[in-house]
Parts: C-alpha cells; structure tokens; sequence
C-alpha cells in the first residue's frame, strides 16, 4: 500500500553517534573510528531532535525501509530498526 509521506529520523538515543558519522574530513582521520575518540569531539558537527534523514512520496512502507537500508549499507538489521524510526502520514 503505498502511504502519501514517510518521513525518516534518528531516534533521539543515537543522535551522538549521527554527530560523530558526520564530523570532520574523513581524510584527517588516521583509523576508520577516530571519530569515536573525544579528541575529535570539537569537530563533531551539532545536531537537535528530531534528525530528519529521509522523506518520501507515495511508496510503500516497506519501499522506504528498503530506500533508505540502501543508503547505510554498513548496519545490520538490528542496528538499522533501532537507529531509525519511520513516521507515515
């Protein structure tokens, strides 16, 4: 059944780790989680609640989940239902 808008956030619980993901050049990194290390917090780029990372129109639910996995190739089932809550309207 396709739905009129879906809209996709972070959950509130991971919105820290969204702003490690997103911080710094990725080439001033010297390992893959640098940005893990507090050291590197001052570049961590500030992010408020709700965190919207994807809308979409007139699909299917289970499309956007699919849409949206394609885009965090990285996170196994788990992480991604806990990371990310779909609102539809």
């Amino acid at each position: 059944m396709k739905e009129k808008e879906i809209l996709v956030f972070i959950r509130p619980a991971y919105i820290r780790d969204a702003q490690a993901q997103v911080s710094g050049s990725p080439l001033k990194r010297k390992t893959k989680n640098d940005y893990e290390s507090h050291e590197y917090e001052s570049t961590w780029v500030e992010i408020k609640c709700p965190a919207l990372v994807a809308d979409y129109y007139d699909i299917s639910l289970e499309e956007a989940k699919k849409r949206t996995r394609e885009q965090y190739p990285c996170l196994d089932e788990e992480s991604f239902d806990k990371i990310f809550e779909f609102r539809v309207f």
